[in-house]
């Protein structure tokens, strides 16, 4: 996952988080994923090794093309965007860290394992304007995926207490939409 904001070099530390160190880099690891801050501006985030090959690449003389799939695919988001990220396997990592459904419950990670790519972006210059965009492996993976997110946002609707009116502003400005995988 890379992710572009507003960063600090030198995140305080956190508990639980063991320190690796990368060559120029300092990778915070949690079980078998860590993330990095490589300047003010960019941070990486993912397992151990695939992050590990990312750094090297990142600091490897020349231009920077393993990053050029990913960032291609978020093409649409306009450069001053504030926050923006893009992901290839971050779906999967969630698909198999997720808790199962047990009895009648959703399992969410059969909905997350469809999921090949992701990019997100979030403006807040002006209220909230925000986007999620995946692209699945197959048609039926998205309408899964688009039917889970319909029906996340009713039930959201339906909780919304009766002294907070507000949230239902909230709740009917989500759109989703479906086209083929995406």
């Amino acid at each position: 996952l890379l992710a572009r904001g507003n960063f600090s070099v030198k995140p305080e530390p956190t508990a639980n988080l063991k320190l690796l160190r990368h060559g120029d880099y300092t990778i915070h690891v949690l079980g078998q994923s860590g993330f990095c801050i490589l300047d003010s501006t960019l941070a990486a985030a993912g397992q151990i090794p695939a992050l590990e090959a990312a750094l090297d690449e990142w600091m490897a003389n020349g231009s920077h093309h393993a990053a050029a799939p990913l960032l291609k695919s978020v093409g649409s988001v306009k450069p001053e965007t504030p926050l923006w990220g893009v992901s290839t396997g971050f779906a999967q990592f969630l698909a198999q860290n997720l808790p199962r459904a047990g009895g009648g419950g959703i399992d969410f990670s059969l909905i997350f394992k469809g999921i090949q790519s992701t990019w997100f972006s979030a403006d807040v210059s002006s209220g909230l304007v925000a986007g999620i965009h995946c692209t699945t492996a197959t048609d039926k993976d998205a309408m899964n995926l688009r039917d889970a997110a319909k029906g996340l946002i009713g039930l959201g609707r339906l909780n919304t207490p009766e002294n907070r009116p507000e949230l239902l502003k909230l709740w009917d400005g989500i759109t989703v939409e479906q086209e083929g995988r995406s």
